[in-house]
């Protein structure tokens, strides 16, 4: 059965910048198949825009409420608007420049 493939763009709130988030971010993505990309924001939030498999997007948003060890994440946020949108990296998860 193959299935249909989903979107998410979310920000992540806490101590997320300075503990590797968008390096663990890329390496769970990737193990998981999903494409996109995640970057700093001026805020101090992290910001993930991800595609893949309805059962991949929840196993990777279950790990983004932990993130890696020296992370403290408070908050999943889902209430984005779309102002300044990179394109999806076409099979692969990638940092891009901070917003």
């Amino acid at each position: 059965m193959i299935q249909r493939e989903e979107s998410l763009r979310f920000y992540v709130l806490g101590r997320v910048q300075g503990v590797g988030f968008r390096r663990w971010a890329i390496r769970e993505a990737t193990a998981l198949q999903l494409t996109g990309w995640v970057r700093n924001r001026y805020d101090g939030r992290v910001e993930i825009c991800v595609k893949g498999s309805d059962s991949a997007l929840k196993t990777f948003m279950d790990l983004c409420r932990k993130g890696p060890i020296f992370a403290k994440v408070l908050e999943l946020d889902f209430n984005v608007q779309a102002l300044d949108e990179p394109p999806f990296a076409e099979g692969a998860f990638v940092k891009v420049a901070d917003f």
